[in-house]
């Protein structure tokens, strides 16, 4: 269990805002998380049960993949090689703004190398272990400032990198930490719908693709 001692024992890698403040006083007080959201949340991560260690991160990203662009439509438009030094991300920020299109895309199929990529970086189940470490709050962060997250592998349905919040004020401090650096994630601690409504936009750009293949 973390503390407020054991909170501000860390080396300072995560300022003891305010708004954080407010949160571990909560706790203290109530033993319960305050969840404090931010303003037009844009994404979800939902807390799901881990037997013995808290909870597992799940995001809500779409359960199969997005299209890409073709290589041979990147390397025309960009040079040589650039296909292999982009992220999917690139990829779709590029469609999203209408830049490349229809036999423009392909989509990715089981067992090839977009697929891969896709598995261990983009699902639901690992999607929060890349994104933390992309806002800075990746497992040294963590560590240092002990917010009570593991970043670590997990074997079994869903193998691949994870992130472990080890209890309910480890959320608490993560949502207030996200929302203090500006990132409108809403953290709810229930599991992630299984019927989770997926954009008819991206339904669309993505013909339906509910299977991944």
């Amino acid at each position: 269990m973390i503390s407020r001692r054991n909170f501000l024992s860390g080396a300072g890698a995560l300022a003891f805002t305010p708004l954080i403040r407010q949160v571990v006083g909560h706790y203290e007080r109530f033993e319960q998380p305050l969840l404090i959201k931010p303003n037009s949340p844009k994404r979800v991560f939902f807390m799901h049960r881990a037997e013995g260690r808290g909870y597992r991160i799940v995001t809500d990203a779409l359960n199969f993949p997005r299209k890409l662009v073709r290589p041979e439509v990147l390397e025309r438009h960009y040079g040589e090689w650039v296909y292999n030094k982009m992220s999917q991300r690139d990829h779709w920020k590029l469609i999203d703004e209408g830049v490349f299109s229809g036999d423009d895309l392909f989509q990715p199929a089981f067992m090839n190398n977009a697929f891969d990529a896709w598995s261990y970086n983009y699902t639901p189940q690992v999607e929060a272990h890349w994104l933390l470490q992309d806002y800075g709050l990746g497992p040294e962060a963590c560590e240092e400032a002990d917010i009570g997250l593991q970043f670590t592998e997990v074997d079994g349905e869903f193998s691949g990198p994870t992130v472990i919040c080890n209890g309910d004020l480890a959320a608490s401090l993560l949502q207030a930490e996200l929302t203090t650096r500006g990132h409108r994630i809403e953290i709810q601690m229930e599991e992630r719908p299984k019927d989770i409504k997926i954009p008819w936009k991206e339904y669309l750009m993505n013909g339906g693709n509910r299977d991944g293949v």
